[in-house]
């Protein structure tokens, strides 16, 4: 079952039926967790203090990487690219 929750003001979590998970702030897609960890938008930080504490807040205290936009999205659907037969 896919799921919203919400994580503060602005602060959007959906999880999807294969356990992925991702952040929204405001609009703007920030945060990934899928089999291959935690990843999180270079920009994502930088972009304003709220987002910054969004970030913070569903990190935790997990290990994270940083990622450009693009690796962020490709993170997002890593899961759905076929592999080469």
């Amino acid at each position: 079952m896919i799921t919203l929750k919400t994580q503060g003001p602005n602060a959007h979590a959906i999880t999807l039926n294969d356990g992925r998970e991702l952040l929204f702030s405001y609009d703007t897609l920030v945060g990934v967790q899928n089999d291959f960890g935690i990843f999180i938008q270079q920009n994502g930080i930088a972009r304003s203090r709220t987002t910054a504490r969004h970030l913070k807040q569903w990190i935790g205290d997990r290990p994270f990487t940083v990622v450009s936009e693009l690796g962020l999205q490709e993170q997002a659907v890593a899961q759905f690219i076929p592999l080469p037969f």
